[in-house]
């Protein structure tokens, strides 16, 4: 705990409540109440001291522990006033050397109402501990004022509770909990979120609150007659559903806080000895309440019985240190009277914070007189805003609500059915993720063809074109081709692009962006557009046949249409999560097909179009442009293509250089499809003899063309021949 703090000073590792109380108090007999609990227990007098860069924890009595007391009745508003103050106090940053690490002050909000607050550094106490404290502090003061006894204490000193954490960690059970937790998180140690993002935590958290009805209240209460299980496995079960909606994934993580208080000595004394166990869960749209809560049950009785292991230990022994592991929702059932009593006068506990909220917490507490049970969603604001808390908060406590009354037997696609709609979209958006992060795997991250001149730092936005021409009888044999093959021009001229850039840019693994319209149904079954692009991910294998590289861009292409709902700008942040301002993400070659009537791709619950690349051309560094044409009888006309291309790297004669190489390659599949792509010839003769003397004479092999060794050189005579033919 000292060095989480020290990673983050400004955001205290505090835990903080007050006591509500209505009657008199006597402030004297309190503060020796307070004195005499701190004695006992040592840690509200602990203080963390460094001995060369070192921490050690002290008991030193020296730095007193006095009762601060602040008169809020002149404020407009005392409650509202006391509650700010409380809340810049918990979040004002700690000196873990020179401040005390545990403070308690009484707010006079009314002639004989008080808030009596506690906050409590974590490195002093946790949250079990800090009511331990509280409680006998409540004992001895009950005593006192009444002329009762409030009996020794029983908890043990700080030395004793080190020495059996140390006794704990050289034991078997150590091990033994540590190859638990190793084998119950593999495979999910990036944890679940609501969110995407991840974000430090702040030392105040949103908050949206609500309470349960009573009839779910009461269903809960009846949780082990109706279910077999736990009103907290319940609970725990019905949040799990709910993050399987959200996320569209079937195995969560939801973090629970466990007190780690495994004997009577530790469950009696202080210390900060908290945990929290990562709870994985499976959550399938088939299951029936009874199932999930079942298993929710079964797998917290294990949490429970290796709860010392710390979630440090856990991080440490996955190897996974970063701020993504284990990283997940907290849920806090504390379905148990938090009443304290002091004297004549009950007060009831409220909890300020548990400690900065790295994701989102949420707590299950009872409330008020008569109780209440509340659900506090405690979100990170760098996370979560006000509005987005409060609506995921109602979409869960209606879940819960509806989780609860169900029966054992009802399947959980049933429960909440908006939810589950939701659920499906989510599922499917997980899905077609999933599916494109394993296809784009290990992609060049820049296609580099052969430029006039360097790549700039910012591609700027300049664009020109070179517009080319596809003659009607070249469009015939591309049409036969495609025909023949149960293909289409496009995946012929996608084929073909491919070629020219694995050659140019000597990569075997070629990345086309296409821009499309997708006609998918939406969960309420209307039907509605939108424009995206989709990545072909094409190997070009120069030992291949054309015949055979087209029935694979078909293969591909069909994939990849089956899954074009898939938002680009998506995809990018999860493939590509750095950018450059120096070449577009995923894809810097487009290849649209711009035609009256545009051909399109009929797929179950999906309609993909081709569409134009006017929105995205100006993005990247090269576009190809198709038109079929048709004369006024309808007859084949030829083909109008264009390359569209980046000033900031081409010049124009390089770009008709590619065009008519583009053309070659077309020319010679056609011709004879069972040509290795490696063998097509794309050079003119000119251009061979020019290489030849640089490069040495020409010679085939399987695959892609390669050049002999070539005789040895000085760069004088091969700069005066190249110059001589420009």
């Amino acid at each position: 705990m000292w060095f989480a703090q020290q990673l983050t000073p400004t955001v205290p590792i505090t835990i903080a409540q007050y006591i509500e109380l209505h009657g008199d108090l006597d402030f004297e007999v309190l503060h020796q109440a307070a004195k005499t609990a701190a004695h006992e227990f040592q840690s509200p007098y602990l203080r963390v001291i460094e001995v060369d860069g070192e921490p050690f924890q002290l008991v030193d009595e020296s730095i007193g522990l006095p009762l601060g007391f602040v008169d809020f009745r002149g404020e407009d508003d005392p409650a509202a006033a006391a509650e700010e103050w409380m809340h810049r106090d918990y979040a004002t940053p700690v000196n873990l050397s020179t401040d005390r690490l545990f403070d308690i002050t009484v707010l006079q909000v009314g002639d004989r109402d008080y808030l009596w607050y506690s906050r409590i550094h974590h490195v002093a106490l946790d949250g079990y501990g800090g009511a331990t404290v509280m409680n006998r502090i409540a004992a001895l003061y009950t005593a006192a004022v009444e002329g009762g006894d409030a009996g020794p204490a029983k908890c043990s000193p700080l030395t004793d509770l080190y020495e059996l954490d140390v006794k704990y960690r050289t034991s078997s059970r150590f091990e033994s909990d540590r190859k638990f937790w190793a084998d119950r998180i593999r495979g999910i140690e990036e944890g679940s979120s609501l969110v995407a993002e991840v974000a430090p935590a702040a030392a105040r958290s949103r908050l949206a609150s609500a309470p349960l009805t009573e009839d779910a209240v009461r269903l809960l209460e009846d949780s082990d007659l109706r279910r077999g299980a736990t009103s907290a496995a319940v609970v725990i079960a019905g949040f799990a559903c709910y993050l399987s909606q959200m996320t569209g994934t079937e195995d969560v993580l939801v973090n629970i806080p466990v007190s780690a208080r495994t004997t009577s000595v530790l469950h009696r004394s202080g210390g900060m000895l908290v945990n929290v166990v990562p709870l994985r869960l499976s959550v399938r749209p088939g299951d029936t309440v009874a199932e999930l809560v079942q298993r929710v049950n079964l797998e917290l009785m294990g949490a429970l019985r290796h709860q010392r292991c710390s979630l440090e230990d856990i991080r440490r022994d996955a190897g996974r240190s970063g701020e993504r592991s284990l990283h997940a929702p907290m849920v806090n059932v504390m379905l148990f009277s938090q009443q304290v009593t002091l004297g004549s006068v009950v007060g009831e506990n409220r909890i300020m914070t548990s400690g900065p909220v790295d994701d989102l917490l949420v707590n299950i507490y009872q409330s008020g007189s008569p109780p209440s049970t509340v659900i506090d969603f405690r979100g990170n604001p760098n996370l979560y805003e006000d509005d987005d808390l409060r609506s995921r908060h109602h979409a869960f406590v209606e879940m819960l609500e509806g989780f609860v009354a169900a029966d054992p037997d009802t399947r959980l696609m049933e429960i909440h059915a908006r939810s589950f709609r939701m659920a499906g979209r989510k599922h499917k958006a997980a899905s077609l993720l999933a599916h494109w992060s394993r296809v784009l795997s290990g992609i060049p991250e820049v296609l580099t063809l052969p430029a006039d001149r360097p790549r700039p730092i910012v591609l700027s936005d300049r664009r020109r074109r070179v517009e080319f021409d596809i003659g009607a009888d070249l469009q015939e044999r591309l049409i036969s081709l495609t025909r023949d093959r149960s293909s289409s021009v496009f995946t012929a001229v996608h084929a073909a692009l491919g070629v020219l850039l694995s050659r140019l840019g000597d990569t075997d693994d070629v990345a086309i962006g296409t821009p499309v319209t997708v006609h998918a149904a939406t969960v309420d079954g209307t039907v509605e557009p939108s424009d995206n692009t989709v990545v072909l991910r094409t190997r070009v294998d120069g030992g291949d046949s054309f015949g055979k590289l087209l029935h694979e861009a078909c293969l591909g292409e069909l994939s990849a249409f089956n899954h074009a709902e898939q938002s680009f700008e998506r995809l990018v942040e999860t493939v590509c999560p750095v950018r450059s301002t120096a070449y577009a993400p995923l894809v810097q070659v487009l290849l649209e097909v711009r035609n009256a009537r545009r051909p399109h791709l009929e797929l179950p619950g999906l309609t993909v179009e081709y569409a134009d690349a006017d929105g995205v051309a100006g993005e990247v560094d090269l576009c190809l442009s198709i038109a079929e044409r048709h004369d006024a009888d309808g007859a084949l006309a030829g083909m109008s293509a264009a390359f569209t291309y980046a000033t900031d790297l081409f010049d124009p004669g390089t770009i008709e250089r590619f065009a008519t190489r583009f053309v070659r390659i077309l020319d010679a599949a056609t011709a004879d499809p069972s040509i290795a792509v490696g063998d097509i010839e794309i050079l003119d003769p000119d251009e061979r003899d020019a290489l030849a003397p640089v490069f040495g004479a020409r010679r085939r092999r399987r695959g892609r063309c390669r050049s002999c060794s070539p005789t040895p050189r000085t760069s004088t005579p091969i700069r005066r021949r190249s110059c001589s033919r420009t």
